[in-house]
């Protein structure tokens, strides 16, 4: 690893190329250890770039283990190492499972995470939704019933306790789609029920 340096302009563009136009994914070898489609480090400083896959772009992320390589038409713009796994990842949850079956399926990223207190959209359902939102823009037969989706979202909660409790530090997104307005006031109810977890 490179000595620690400043984060310069180009380290910023670069990530803001790699965030806008997306790169095209190779995997030598897999990493030993989590997910091969992860976050990663810039060689140097500390800027962290999630890799977002668009099969045109310019941009080329190979990784090999754990290095990555950005380049751009062959020309290498940057070396990278690939985010540490954290180990709450592994903590067992109250339905049995790693809390990293839950942070896959949250939308979640590395210092984001989401926490989604609905999952349907009224606003899209009555044909007025937002134009590029793709987080509630499901089918209504493929929405999860309500009972499921408050389980969902404690086990949300619980993951973001779990994380914090060991060493995470970073921003809770509370999301969900609009209710139907006969509905909204229950909105609040659903906050509470977030925070009172949460504590």
């Amino acid at each position: 690893m490179l000595e620690k340096r400043n984060i310069t302009k180009e380290d910023i563009f670069l990530k803001a190329r790699i965030l806008s136009e997306g790169v095209r994914v190779k995997v030598k070898k897999p990493p030993k250890r989590g997910a091969t489609f992860r976050p990663f480090v810039l060689d140097g400083c500390d800027l962290v770039a999630m890799p977002l896959p668009n099969p045109y772009s310019r941009l080329e992320l190979v990784i090999d283990g754990e290095d990555v390589t950005i380049s751009d038409m062959g020309k290498i713009m940057s070396l990278g190492k690939l985010e540490v796994r954290r180990s709450w990842l592994d903590e067992i949850m109250s339905n049995g499972k790693p809390a990293e079956i839950v942070y896959r399926n949250s939308a979640s990223s590395t210092s984001i995470f989401n926490i989604i207190m609905t999952f349907r959209c009224y606003n899209y359902d009555s044909g007025q939704g937002c134009r590029y939102c793709g987080l509630f823009a499901y089918p209504k037969n493929k929405a999860p019933s309500v009972s499921i989706a408050h389980h969902i979202t404690r086990l949300q909660v619980e993951m973001a306790v779990i994380a914090a409790k060991k060493g995470w530090r970073g921003t809770l997104s509370i999301t969900g789609g609009a209710l139907p307005p006969v509905q909204r006031d229950q909105m609040v109810d659903k906050i509470e029920m977030v925070m009172t977890q949460l504590n």
